[in-house]
């Protein structure tokens, strides 16, 4: 008689769309001298939901997020000091990360680190960076291209992969040199470019009796995607 392996509704709640999973199947027997034998295979599956992820096509021009009032979430403040009586200089060698971070509904600026170098007063390496959520991305295609119809929830679901993470993942290197009167307050502000990418999903386009998906159809949508990280100085006295 032939057993096909089934999961039943409870265990498949409990997993995750669109991620990969380890199934081991095991088959134990007795033989005819009664002793015990058996067997096990591995596979690797991924349960699929409305859309997977498949790729991100490279299209567009860069938009610059420039306007801070328009794009304040997008607008980082990673530094701000005053020029010391005792010198009138302050070089940051700085990095700058994106991630995007799954689960998460609006973006977060990462806590700055700094280390002193040589002089404490006038090197230091700088990092920081902003965790980036599909949600707030998703609010941003709508302001970027109001023509462009924002994604759905199981749209954005198919975004939350490693490979997605990967592939919207950015960082930048800048070293800063403020100069100025002793006394001058001076900042470093970060803000991005992105461009509006073909994100290619795909769907079920045909399922076998037993569940297993055996045919996709792809499924195209436009995303803000992080292109060019820029570093502003200012100073005030």
């Amino acid at each position: 008689m032939l057993t096909v392996p089934t999961l039943d509704r409870a265990d498949i709640d409990r997993l995750t769309p669109n991620r990969r999973y380890l199934v081991c199947a095991t088959l134990k027997w007795n033989s005819k001298k009664g002793r015990r034998r058996g067997t096990s295979r591995h596979l690797e599956i991924t349960l699929a939901g409305a859309f997977t992820f498949d790729r991100v096509e490279d299209s567009g021009e860069p938009i610059p997020l420039d306007d801070p009032d328009r794009f304040r979430d997008y607008w980082h403040k990673v530094w701000e000091g005053t020029l010391e009586r005792g010198g009138t200089r302050r070089r940051l060698d700085t990095r700058y990360y994106y991630v995007l971070k799954p689960g998460r509904h609006a973006n977060a600026r990462l806590e700055t680190r700094i280390r002193r170098d040589g002089d404490p007063e006038s090197s230091a390496r700088v990092r920081s960076g902003m965790e980036l959520s599909s949600t707030g991305l998703n609010r941003l295609l709508t302001q970027l291209a109001p023509e462009s119809p924002p994604l759905g929830e199981d749209e954005l679901d198919a975004l939350q992969t490693p490979e997605m993470v990967e592939r919207l993942s950015l960082a930048a290197r800048y070293t800063a040199d403020f100069r100025g009167r002793p006394g001058a307050r001076v900042a470093l502000w970060v803000y991005p470019e992105v461009k509006l990418q073909r994100v290619i999903l795909q769907q079920d386009a045909e399922t076998s009796e037993h569940g297993q998906v055996t045919a996709l159809g792809e499924h195209e949508v436009s995303f803000p995607v992080p292109a060019v990280v820029h570093f502003i100085g200012t100073k005030s006295i």
